[in-house]
């Protein structure tokens, strides 16, 4: 429907040079509001959200996917050819065509700019991949870890308790070591393909490890079942994360 009326109006009607000014005028308003609208709606819904999940555009990369999906069709084009042809009275209506033409522009414009476009500026963003909640949560622990450590680097002033401090400084720059070497191996993971996957056998089998001498310390009553589960809990857990 969408080519054969424009096909009609551009027979029927020369393209003047202002209604491609107009038109493009038209596309320009039509993203940056419908942007604007995006980026405002839904930092107001988060803040008035109760709960994570909703399905609400999570930062301003999930915002911009959403505004950029703006592509119009069959609506637009059955309200502007829907105009009548002629006013009360008789007389034709005025520049019927030149808003079908620029209907028409604005339909093609979002269709193929916005539409070969918002693949591309997915996969860009980061934005519907299966780890963005893994790859946020990584990336706020690190940060959390950071603050923390630069707060423990200050050191006590006082001077009374200056091994508590460095043990305490020592245990957060090996959590976070780990951390920044485990973000390492999965973007490395995620280019070769195949690393990623030995990552998660690698952590799977010292996990492992890790169980068997528990349970097996356990069992020959080396340490109480009270200690053991509690240590195996402590794994676990660490194996849920770093997962």
């Amino acid at each position: 429907i969408l080519g054969y009326e424009l096909v009609k109006v551009i027979e029927r009607t020369p393209v003047s040079q202002q209604a491609v000014v107009l038109a493009a005028q038209v596309i320009a308003t039509l993203i940056a509001l419908r942007s604007d609208w995006v980026f405002v709606g839904a930092a107001l819904a988060r803040r008035r959200s109760q709960r994570r999940d909703e399905p609400i555009p999570q930062g301003w990369r999930e915002s911009a996917v959403v505004s950029w999906a703006g592509m119009r069709g069959v609506v637009t084009v059955a309200a502007t050819l829907a105009l009548p042809q002629a006013v009360d009275g008789g007389s034709p209506f005025s520049d019927r065509d030149q808003v079908v033409v620029v209907a028409l522009a604005v339909v093609l414009a979002t269709l193929v700019l916005q539409g070969l476009t918002l693949a591309p500026l997915t996969r860009r963003l980061g934005v519907g991949r299966d780890d963005d909640d893994a790859v946020e949560v990584t990336e706020l622990r690190q940060r959390a870890a950071r603050a923390a450590l630069d707060y423990l680097r200050k050191g006590d002033p006082s001077g009374e308790f200056e091994d508590a401090s460095r043990a305490a400084t020592l245990q957060y720059e090996g959590y976070l070591a780990a951390q920044e070497a485990m973000t390492h191996a999965r973007a490395q993971g995620d280019r070769d393909g195949a690393g990623r996957e030995q990552l998660r056998t690698l952590l799977g089998q010292a996990t492992a490890v890790e169980r068997a001498l528990v349970l097996d310390a356990r069992q020959r009553g080396e340490v109480s079942p009270a200690s053991a589960d509690e240590v195996l809990r402590d794994i676990e857990s660490r194996a849920l994360r770093d997962f």
